[in-house]
């Protein structure tokens, strides 16, 4: 068990970037259909935003409950084995687990379930950013283009690269000598970067050039109920999901660098469907009912008119969009899956063009979106010359090729085999 447990360690490498690439593109893909059937919902058929949004993650949630239920279980056995290794290592004097030839760091695992449960504030914090980032861009697609608000809510990379800012320039003060164990610490982001984010704000302010005013649309007509044309509400909602998907994104990739997939995508959505429920329950022009399955009810997603939409959205882009995204964050930035996501805006306008709900954008749109999408090209090319931050320091081989993340490191042992952990831990009791 020992010797397996280092060659597991000592061979267990990052996936390929080719993989990590294919899937980055497929989760993007996916999640680029969304805002087409979230306009069907809740323009064409009048559901209200943000109880749309709550059906989603009814969906999701059902898929997810019984891979939750498994990760957990997984935690708890190889819990029980590191307990066991502990015990072992106490009567025998050595611990097998010091025995791996790695950093200190960890060569003595945490037990991941009650650092789960001691987590959980945090993953209700991130859920609820989720679903704030949900709420405002459904409620934008009500009231913009759908390229519009595909475009606004794809400058997350510009918010993170300004959070950056500030974080630096916080850390580097003289105020905070002395207090480095509360002073956060980053790199500088490069001027590349920055120079992309100020690029990306440029495209955003030439893309409000063909806003137009919610009064000048004709209310009632067929067109208008499923094309909208950009309105400064609908681009500001836009923004606001945009700055709530980067705290998400942010906190996502601290939680995943040792959290199971299943437990940390679980309590999230979770989260995020409650946010919206509240929402739902508070908005003034439709507030959902508990009764019934028509359009303003809470469970009107098992009504046959909106079931199907509804579970795709939950099982395309919420289990192998979002869900994916979440794996993907422990091998990727969130400024690189931020900045991935730029394709959401073309390849969702497309889509929408093919059903009829989005014509041809103003040219100010055309040529201000461009500008926004160079932007964010710059912003993620510019990440390469800011150089790593502590989280993504990793174990090397001697030739300097990577092996393993060391946040990745309690990882190697979260799936120990369930009937060898059982046999082990009976031994004990006996």
């Amino acid at each position: 068990m020992d010797r397996s447990c280092r060659r597991m360690v000592a061979e267990e490498k990052l996936p390929h970037h080719v993989v990590l690439g294919l899937s980055l593109l497929l989760a993007v893909t996916v999640c680029s259909s969304a805002g087409v059937v979230f306009t069907a919902l809740t323009s064409v058929d009048g559901v209200p935003p943000f109880l749309t949004v709550s059906w989603r993650f009814w969906c999701q949630e059902m898929i997810q409950l019984v891979p939750f239920l498994l990760s957990v279980r997984s935690a708890q056995l190889r819990d029980e084995e590191v307990r066991y290794r502990r015990c072992r290592g106490e009567e025998g004097g050595k611990s097998s687990m010091n025995e791996v030839s790695h950093p200190s760091s960890y060569s003595k695992p945490s037990l991941i379930f009650p650092r789960f449960v001691s987590s959980l504030p945090l993953l209700v914090t991130s859920g609820f950013f989720l679903g704030i980032h949900f709420a405002a861009w459904v409620y934008s697609l009500r009231h913009t283009s759908l390229v519009h608000s595909l475009l606004w809510v794809s400058m997350g990379p510009i918010l993170i690269n300004g959070g950056n800012w500030m974080i630096y320039i916080i850390g580097s003060c003289v105020v905070c000598e002395g207090y480095s164990r509360w002073c956060p610490k980053v790199q500088r982001p490069s001027w590349k970067e920055t120079a992309g984010a100020f690029t990306g704000i440029l495209g955003a302010v030439m893309m409000l050039l063909d806003v137009r005013s919610e009064s000048s649309l004709i209310p009632g007509s067929e067109e208008s109920s499923k094309v909208h044309e950009p309105t400064i509400s609908g681009d500001i909602a836009a923004f606001i999901g945009a700055a709530a998907v980067s705290i998400y994104l942010i906190i996502g990739r601290k939680l995943r660098a040792w959290m199971p997939l299943w437990m940390y995508a679980f309590p999230v959505a979770g989260s995020a469907m409650m946010t919206n429920i509240v929402f739902a329950f508070m908005y003034s022009p439709d507030r959902a009912l508990l009764k019934g399955l028509g359009r303003t009810s809470m469970f009107g997603f098992l009504n046959r008119k909106y079931f199907f939409m509804a579970l795709y959205l939950g099982a395309g882009p919420g289990v192998c969009g979002h869900t994916m995204l979440n794996a993907l964050l422990k091998y990727m930035s969130p400024l690189t899956i931020s900045t991935a996501m730029l394709a959401e805006p073309l390849f969702g306008s497309l889509i929408g063009h093919y059903f009829g709900m989005q014509p041809i954008p103003g040219i100010w749109t055309l040529i201000g979106g461009s500008v926004l999408l160079v932007g964010l090209l710059f912003v993620v090319l510019g990440e390469k010359d800011s150089g790593k931050t502590a989280d993504d320091t990793s174990i090397q081989d001697d030739s300097g090729q990577q092996l393993i993340k060391l946040s990745e490191c309690e990882e190697a042992f979260a799936m120990p085999d369930p009937v060898e952990v059982q046999k082990q831990y009976g031994a004990i009791k006996s």
